[in-house]
């Protein structure tokens, strides 16, 4: 990961309803999430945080709850 700032990307932690829990990350400050099918029409609760250069993560933040479509 890029030093900028302290910050290195982001980590995206998420699950979907009746799945289990995934956690991914990016360089970047943004990650695309993709769903199949079978998911769509089901919530998929989201929360993301900074990760610095050494890949530690700083504290969630708050979850959002949204549904896939």
């Amino acid at each position: 990961l890029k030093d900028h700032h302290g910050i290195g990307g982001i980590a995206v932690r998420y699950r979907v309803e009746d799945e289990e829990e995934k956690v991914v990350y990016s360089t970047s400050t943004t990650k695309r999430l993709y769903f199949t099918p079978e998911q769509v029409k089901k919530y998929v609760t989201v929360e993301a945080a900074w990760v610095n250069p050494r890949m530690e993560h700083g504290p969630f933040c708050p979850p959002v709850r949204v549904l896939i479509n």
